[in-house]
């Protein structure tokens, strides 16, 4: 019977952590730029300011130009710092569940939950389909519940009701993260002040704590420019009518609109308030107040009844649910107070499990089919997801990555890109590259600051100094954002592509949507015009070669020392002593010296087959690696095909810009990879990496024609 109980309760645990890795899965890539903007804004006050000045801003942000809850140490600094340390675009997500699990654990805490009881809230957690979205949905709505859970700490933990000098400092201490997270976190003071009037069995002094708590948090409120005063949160000064109808139609959106929220565990909620034992005053007012929230905004209008409104009905629900089991829990061997808790058990049991058939019906559809990326996440105004925007941001990041750099032509003034930014593919790209590759790699010009977030941006004056610095061509792209109706968009595109057109020749390549990708070339570029005479292949190279004809005279290098794993060679630079591999200008008998004395040297080699095959000249035949460096003289700026057989993948630099690299095995064949590059007038320098994993090992390297593929 014991080992039947265990498992139900493991299963009560279970059935909430399923679902939410279901929806991580299935969500993948595919998230709104709700989730990323603040952490990215808190890397670049970090980045571009310092943690001081950055901390001073933050401060200065949350009193006086707040917007929706975005601005505070939790959400902007701290996952700033990690970013800054670890670049990885999923760290906000992961932050905002640790800060979910955390919320809910202090509740625990608060109401002393026994072992069994911990397995109740995790049964009511896994019916809110809303928390469960929301916990791994990155943005700042569930922060909102932690200064509740604080403030729920100080009221109910007995600690608290001895050391109330304690309780008075976190109490501050709640207050202060009321205004570093969701604004409904300010609402607090709502339960400190019902603290202080409605708990059961408190001495004086500790309501009248409770009553400062609520009096200094209502005060900053009324005193500072943002808050969520009645007046000020989400506009409510502006309400429609109160009427009748309109109440109606209230009711009718939150009850029978789907998507807004299963109501297993609000409606739960309102019932179990009527079978509290102790403190149903204080607990009906605080759940009241956050559904009278809700009402208020939709007077306010029915667009701004979202799901995320719900996040702490929700919570709440679940905390009134936990203190009816802890308070009935005693009197468990009563017949009536066993069938009250065992039906309760059922109920939640069968919210999960339309939970997860709600999840189920949901993750059916293609998520590029879906507005949104969880279930429960809708609203009608920011949170709508675009898939080929984030399809991009990963395009642009592999082609950073591979060592190219990218000139954003970008749309900063649409609704969605400025003020609610949900796609918010710079933040996207800033995340996932981290801050300096970010800054060296991606260009954008604007004249527009962001208003919630900021990726370093080169301002449109200084559009010219930066395309003069440009002189490897092979390694930029362009890409376009389409202008769209956007009236200063329209404005700044013509201005910014213009600048790009006057200075070099594009060619428009696949496009990657919305974007319209080109690439860029000098304006005296020819095509197909090269080696009409002999070719002078860098000092060492005698003979003469034609298009189509293979390049078989190299400097070489081999039988280099260091690590077995071939990925590790593939990415390890062998080069830095003499240059590094971007760098490096070898000459017949260049020395590298390595651990142990063991020393590589650069030699002339001519092929007297097409392929140069390493395998025959170097000792070291298994997870190692060879160099071979040539030179080639162009008459004119000219795009030509690079094209190369390897065994196995290669990497290749042109004029120290990485052009080329494909990790993985492969027999060597003529013309594998043909890359189109751009040889600039003059000399030109090529050097290849081949790495080897086991077997044949060499490569085979010629030009062609631009029009030969």
């Amino acid at each position: 019977m014991t080992k039947k109980i265990s498992k139900i309760y493991l299963l009560t645990f279970l059935l909430p952590l399923t679902a939410i890795i279901w929806r991580a899965l299935y969500r993948g890539y595919h998230y709104a730029g709700w989730e990323i903007i603040f952490a990215a804004k808190g890397l670049f006050l970090i980045k571009d300011f310092g943690f001081v000045e950055a901390i001073n801003k933050i401060f200065y942000f949350t009193r006086n130009c707040q917007y929706c809850g975005g601005d505070g140490i939790i959400l902007n600094f701290i996952p700033g710092v990690i970013l800054s340390i670890f670049p990885w675009e999923f760290w906000p997500h992961l932050l905002t569940f640790l800060l979910f699990i955390f919320s809910f654990w202090l509740c625990g805490i608060s109401f002393q939950l026994k072992d069994k009881q911990w397995a109740w809230l995790a049964l009511t957690l896994g019916s809110s389909a809303t928390l469960l979205s929301h916990s791994i949905c990155g943005g700042q709505y569930v922060s909102g519940m932690l200064p509740h859970s604080l403030a729920l700490l100080i009221i109910f933990h007995p600690y608290f009701k001895k050391n109330w000098c304690c309780g008075l400092l976190l109490g501050f201490l709640a207050i202060e993260i009321s205004w570093h997270v969701y604004p409904l976190g300010k609402t607090i003071f709502i339960l400190f002040f019902l603290a202080a009037f409605f708990q059961n069995k408190v001495e004086i002094k500790k309501r009248v704590m409770h009553f400062v708590l609520g009096t200094v948090s209502a005060f900053l409120i009324y005193s500072n420019n943002v808050g969520v005063g009645i007046n000020k949160f989400q506009g409510l000064d502006n309400l429609i009518a109160i009427s009748w109808e309109n109440f109606v139609n209230i009711l009718k959106i939150i009850f029978w609109e789907p998507g807004m929220d299963l109501l297993t565990i609000p409606v739960l909620g309102l019932i179990c308030l009527l079978f509290l034992r102790k403190n149903r005053l204080l607990f009906a007012g605080i759940l009241l107040s956050q559904w009278l929230l809700v009402l208020l905004l939709g007077f306010h209008g029915l667009p701004h009844l979202r799901p995320r409104r719900f996040v702490l009905v929700d919570f709440y629900s679940i905390v009134i649910l936990l203190v009816i089991v802890k308070q009935w829990w005693p009197d468990i061997q009563k017949r009536y107070v066993k069938f009250c808790i065992y039906t309760l058990t059922i109920i939640l049991f069968c919210g999960n499990i339309l939970q997860f058939m709600n999840l189920t019906e949901f993750t059916s559809v293609n998520i590029h089919k879906q507005r949104f990326s969880a279930p429960y996440t809708f609203s009608r105004a920011d949170y709508y997801i675009r898939p080929q925007y984030e399809d991009a941001a990963n395009i642009m990041a592999d082609i950073v990555n591979q060592g190219k750099k990218i000139i954003l032509v970008y749309n900063y003034y649409t609704y969605q890109e400025n003020r609610t930014n949900p796609e918010a593919l710079p933040e996207r790209l800033c995340l996932k590259l981290g801050y300096e590759k970010f800054k060296e790699n991606i260009f954008i010009f604007t004249k527009q600051r962001r208003h919630i977030s900021q990726v370093p941006t080169i301002p449109l004056s200084e559009i010219d100094t930066t395309l003069n610095k440009i002189k490897n061509f092979n390694n930029y792209l362009v890409f376009r954002h389409p202008a769209g109706r956007d009236r200063k968009f329209k404005k700044e595109e013509p201005i910014i592509m213009k600048a790009i057109e006057d200075k070099f020749t594009l060619e428009e390549q696949e496009k990657v949507p919305p974007f319209i990708v080109y690439k860029i070339f000098p304006h005296d570029v020819h095509d197909g015009e090269f080696i009409k005479d002999d070719v002078n292949y860098g000092e060492f190279i005698k003979n003469d070669v034609q298009y189509g004809e293979f390049i078989k005279t190299w400097l070489i290098m081999g039988d280099i020392p260091g690590p077995t794993n071939p990925r590790q060679i593939f990415s390890e630079d062998f080069l830095v002593e003499n240059g590094g591999e971007q760098k490096i200008l070898p000459t017949e008998g260049m020395v590298h010296h390595y651990k142990d004395n063991i020393t590589s040297k650069w030699i002339e080699y001519s092929s007297p087959t097409d392929l140069i095959n390493f395998h025959k000249i170097f000792k070291n035949k298994k997870n190692t690696v060879a160099y071979a460096f040539t030179t080639l003289h162009s008459p004119i700026n000219q795009k030509v095909i690079l094209a190369l057989g390897s065994d196995d993948k290669p990497k290749v630099w042109l004029n120290g810009e990485l052009v080329h690299q494909e990790f993985g095995r492969r027999w060597v064949e003529p013309d594998q990879d043909k890359i189109e590059v751009l040889l600039r007038k003059g000399q030109n320098t090529i050097l290849l990496k081949v790495v080897q994993f086991h077997g044949q090992w060499g490569f085979t390297c010629r030009l062609l024609k631009n029009t030969d593929t």
